[in-house]
Parts: structure tokens; C-alpha cells; sequence
């Protein structure tokens, strides 16, 4: 089994009905307005990312088989932007905001993520060795992110001119500019996110459990943990074995059952 590297914790951006965060686009005078009008056309994206993961669900969930979905690979997002105003890509899939320069300059918003936004988000990731090895750090981490977020919503004006010092924002868009709420710490929707996200959940109480401050035996007690799940089958395995012999010992022996410390409640620092 290959080991996971990387894991995800929560989420950086949200695509909202107003603020969706990529958009599929027509040309200029392309006519082509609908997703069903993209059947058969090549779509001007960065293949194998999640640009091309994105535009393909959104197509599917319009009703599009996967069979019509076709691609033109143009990684370059500036390329891009260029070959779609020109007209020699007929549909690219491109991120705000330059996606918004482009509407502004005639081509057609034909469908975006905030349609569907389970499938598109920006997440912040760590190693699973720094989740395991620096757990600490990585919560102060979360909380000075929780912190500048909070100030990011409550005055986005505040930070507009340091945003298009860092950000390449074009010109004919930066008077119309306006900033995205970020997410808070809410949980997700479970239903449309799934097993990953309930992943995110325990490694997250996992971080606040402190462990560095806490007893070997309270470390064992975490029922989540993939590292100790391996190790607590064994014991479990050992423990039947020696109660079906007879010379059981521990709780399999004494017929009751451990029950583990329970969790932090998820999304919460």
C-alpha cells in the first residue's frame, strides 16, 4: 500500500455564487452560450491539474458525457487568456481574475465552479511528517491563519492595495475588483466532500490533542490515528487469541471492551 504524503487540513478559498474561482469561457462572437454547446469543442486548459479536474465535473454534472468533453493543453494562463480573445481557442477554462478581464472584453461566462462548488476549493496542505513531527507548530500555523482571514472579512478594503501590489491583477478589472469572502473554520459538506474531508476532521483533533504534553498511554487512546492502527489490530488479534485459549488478560480477557478518549470536536482550535 503506498503511504500517503500529503494531507489536506481545511479549506483556503471557497468558490461562492458571486465569487466563483475558475470560469469556462466562449470567445468573442464564438456563439457559443450553454455548457451543451461545448459538446465536441476542445477546451483550453492546464492538463492533468485541477483545472482540467474541475472543468470536467462541472461539464459531467451539465449533462455532458465524458466521451464530448475534449482538451487543447495550454498551460500558460496568460497564453491562455490570449489565444481565447484572439478567437484561435473557441473555450478556455480560466481563474479569476482574469477571467473576469475577459468577460469584460466580450467573451461569454458559459458555466463557472460556484455552480457547483463541492468539486472546486483551495485547500492549505502539510506532509503527514510535519502533521506527526511538528504538530504544534502547525496549530499556531492555523490560528495566525484564522486570525488574518477574520481581518480579510471584516475590512477587504483595508488590504486592497496590498493585494494588487502581490497580485497580478489586470488593469481594466482592478477598479471592479472585489475581494472574496474566505472560508472560516464551518464544517463541510460531508454529503458532496466525502472521505477526505472526514480525514481532514481527525487529523485536525489529532492536532489538538497536544500530544507532546500528554502520556504514551493517552497517545495510544486516539482511535483515528492510520500510524497506531496497524499496532491496535495486533493487540486485538493477540487479545482473542489468548481469550479463546483461555489465558486471556487485559479487556478481551476480562470481557469488557477499552473505549477510547473521545475527539475534539472537529474544525475548532
Amino acid at each position: 500500500m503506498t503511504r500517503v504524503q500529503i494531507q489536506a487540513l481545511i479549506a483556503a478559498r471557497i468558490a461562492y455564487e458571486d465569487f466563483p474561482i475558475f470560469r469556462v469561457l466562449s470567445a468573442p462572437r464564438s456563439n457559443i452560450t450553454i455548457p451543451a454547446d461545448l459538446a465536441g469543442k476542445e477546451i483550453g486548459v492546464s492538463l492533468n491539474t485541477v483545472i482540467e479536474y474541475v472543468t470536467s465535473r462541472v461539464l459531467e454534472a451539465e449533462g455532458l458525457a465524458p466521451e464530448d468533453i475534449a482538451f487543447a493543453s495550454v498551460p500558460s494562463i496568460p497564453e491562455r487568456f490570449q489565444l481565447l480573445m484572439q478567437g484561435q481557442l473557441l473555450v478556455a477554462t480560466l481563474p479569476d481574475p482574469l477571467a473576469q478581464a475577459a468577460i469584460q472584453a466580450g467573451a461569454t461566462n458559459v458555466i463557472d465552479d460556484a455552480a457547483y462548488p463541492a468539486y472546486s476549493l483551495s485547500v492549505l496542505s502539510f506532509s503527514v511528517d510535519a502533521i506527526e513531527n511538528k504538530p504544534e507548530a502547525i496549530r499556531r500555523f492555523l490560528l495566525a491563519w484564522d486570525m488574518a482571514v477574520q481581518d480579510l472579512n471584516a475590512d477587504p478594503e483595508a488590504y486592497r492595495a496590498l493585494f494588487l501590489e502581490k497580485v497580478t491583477v489586470p488593469e481594466s478589472v482592478q477598479g471592479d475588483l472585489r475581494a472574496s469572502a474566505l472560508p472560516t473554520r464551518d464544517p463541510p459538506d460531508r454529503s458532496a466532500m466525502g472521505r477526505r474531508a472526514r480525514l481532514a476532521d481527525r487529523t485536525r483533533a489529532c492536532l489538538r490533542r497536544k500530544w507532546p504534553t500528554r502520556t504514551r498511554s493517552t497517545r495510544r487512546s486516539c482511535p483515528k490515528c492510520p500510524k497506531r492502527r496497524l499496532k491496535r489490530l495486533k493487540q486485538r488479534r493477540r487479545r482473542l487469541h489468548m481469550a479463546v485459549e483461555g489465558a486471556g488478560s487485559g479487556p478481551a480477557g476480562r470481557g469488557e471492551r477499552a473505549t477510547p478518549r473521545a475527539l475534539h470536536a472537529p474544525w475548532e482550535l
